[in-house]
């Protein structure tokens, strides 16, 4: 339905609003917390339980239920499912002194490559350095962090390394 949300102390809450998603036409806020699923009260449930329910076949519909700070009554919203695709980069902009700001949220398929093209616009735009926000960033595909850190690597310099609970030989790669 377009939001990410976490387990904050046993609440279901709700950590971004993706733009343009069934959450924000509805008006989930950052800092909702997710009190039923439908009928079904969702106190104590894991945050991949609360996931999987909520995530559903795209065009059916799930019922919210939202405790919201300040609010008394419970927001109860219908979403219709849709297929979200989550940007890896939501935005990127120019700081003050020149400064370009990149936040990653994740590293999708299109991670590299959003990147990459943030930092070739800001830098059109006068950046003359770069600040790479990955806080809050669950990772995701290793292949794109990889490529990634070609961007900020020199030649020669390991990226990653991953070894194996067996005696599988060590994986590393390197700029």
């Amino acid at each position: 339905v377009g939001m990410q949300i976490e387990d904050q102390q046993g609440w279901i809450t709700v950590m971004t609003v993706f733009p343009h998603t069934p959450a924000e036409r509805q008006g989930v806020r950052v800092g909702d917390r997710i009190v039923f699923a439908d009928s079904l009260a969702v106190r104590g449930w894991s945050l991949s339980q609360t996931s999987d329910y909520i995530t559903g076949t795209p065009g059916t519909k799930v019922t919210v239920t939202f405790s919201r700070p300040g609010v008394t009554e419970p927001i109860k919203m219908t979403f219709t499912r849709e297929v979200i695709h989550v940007p890896a980069v939501p935005y990127a902009i120019m700081l003050d002194n020149r400064v370009g700001y990149v936040v990653l949220q994740r590293f999708n398929e299109s991670a590299a490559d959003d990147v990459e093209r943030s930092i070739r616009d800001l830098t059109r735009k006068g950046a003359r350095s770069i600040l790479l926000d990955m806080r809050g960033n669950p990772g995701g595909i290793l292949e794109q962090s990889i490529t990634m850190s070609n961007l900020f690597l020199r030649n020669g310099q390991e990226i990653v390394s991953v070894r194996g609970r067996t005696t599988e030989p060590v994986r590393e790669w390197t700029r």
